[in-house]
Order: structure tokens, then sequence, then C-alpha cells
């Protein structure tokens, strides 16, 4: 059923190509080109209440979420003018099998305790409720906030003892990776602008997914 979240060759150059000025322009990173059609994917699986944690209102997740009767962003931070509610993943304020669905983009890494957050999140999903994770694997580092973790899809099956795993995918590659670092300074652009480019026309490869940016996963509540 979930087949289709996988991003094909096709798919990739397409999504790629319409954010190319995004790149130039410094507005979107591939990586987060990558995550976001993920998500427009992925989250329309997701109906009832959905609660979107370490997140921020102006990211503007929520459209992705068609199916959902309520929408609700969490963040730890003090100011509240950018989500919605307080919620510390490594100790949610919610009852056991009490929420419909859970969506963390980028956060993981930047929990010292990843499993502790996960065993969190599936005590307080109910029976069949879902979770959508996205996190970096071959990512650069990012200090801020502090980070703590890189994944492997092993090591995301594994934590999500309590799920079954609806759909696994790799997001980017060697070349997004390298598109990545060359996106600054100025005069290094033109060359990371050539890889964006080559990344549109032979990213996706069998071999390109030994090397992924990010990953993301769709798991249900056994």
């Amino acid at each position: 059923m979930f087949e289709e979240l996988n991003i094909s060759r096709g798919r990739r150059a397409r999504v790629l190509f319409k954010g190319f000025w995004d790149y130039l322009l410094a507005k979107r990173t591939p990586s987060r080109i990558f995550g976001e059609e993920y998500l427009r994917l992925a989250m329309p699986a997701l109906s009832g209440k959905v609660i979107e944690l370490g997140g921020r209102k102006r990211f503007g997740y929520k459209k992705f979420a068609v199916n959902a009767s309520e929408y609700v962003v969490t963040n730890i931070e003090v100011d509240k003018k950018d989500f919605d509610e307080y919620a510390d993943i490594l100790n949610l304020p919610y009852e056991d099998d009490s929420i419909d669905n859970f969506v963390a983009n980028a956060l993981l890494e930047h929990v010292p305790d990843p499993q502790k957050a996960i065993d969190e999140v599936q005590r307080c999903l109910k029976p069949g409720g879902k979770v959508l994770l996205i996190v970096p694997a071959m990512f650069p580092r990012n200090p801020a906030p502090e980070e703590f973790f890189r994944f492997s899809p092993t090591a995301l099956v594994t934590m999500l003892d309590k799920c079954n795993i609806l759909n696994s995918s790799c997001l980017g590659g060697i070349y997004t990776l390298n598109a990545l670092y060359f996106r600054r300074p100025l005069w290094i652009k033109p060359i990371g602008a050539l890889v964006y480019l080559l990344d549109i026309l032979f990213g996706g490869s069998a071999k390109d997914r030994d090397y992924p940016l990010l990953l993301a996963l769709l798991a249900e509540k056994k």
C-alpha cells in the first residue's frame, strides 16, 4: 500500500528540478526538498489527531495532513509564538494509548536518549496509531541545536519494537550530500549547482541508496 512513498528516480528528478531555484536562492536545501516530498506523500495516511513533535508552525507541514481532524505543533521552547503546545518527547504529557498519530521530522538526532523518546511515542500511541519519522543518516553536522546521533534503517526498526513498519525510505544520496557541501560560500556555489544537476540526472541509483542523506519511516502500533 505504501510502496508509492519510495521516491522513484523519475519523481526524484522532478522534485529536485522544481526545487532548483530554491537551492540557488538559498530558500530550501536538497535535504529539505526531499523531506517535504516524503511528508507530502506520507501524511495523507494519518487520520484523526496529529501531533508534530519538535516542530515549527512556520514550516507549514500541517498542509500535508489532509485527513487530520486536528493538527497540533509542539516544542520545548519557551516562546510559543511558533508552536501550539509544550511537549518534551522524553516525557510526553499524554495518557497511554491516547494519540492517533505523531510526526517527528529532524528531531531524534537532537535528543540525548532517542530510545526513550521512541518508547514514549509508542506508549502514547493508540493501537493502530501511526508515527512518521525523518532522521539524518549521512547528513552534515548541524550543531544548532546540538546533535547526538545518526541513524540506520536497522536501528529505527529495532527501536520501534511495538510497531509494524509500513514504509522505510532512503532520501537523497551522494550527490545531494555534495550539493549541500558546495552551497556556501557564494564563490563555490556554481560547483554546488553542477552537483545538484547531476543529482537530477543520475541520483537515485542503487549505489546512491548506499549513501542516504536522510531516512524516513512510517510505522503503525501493533
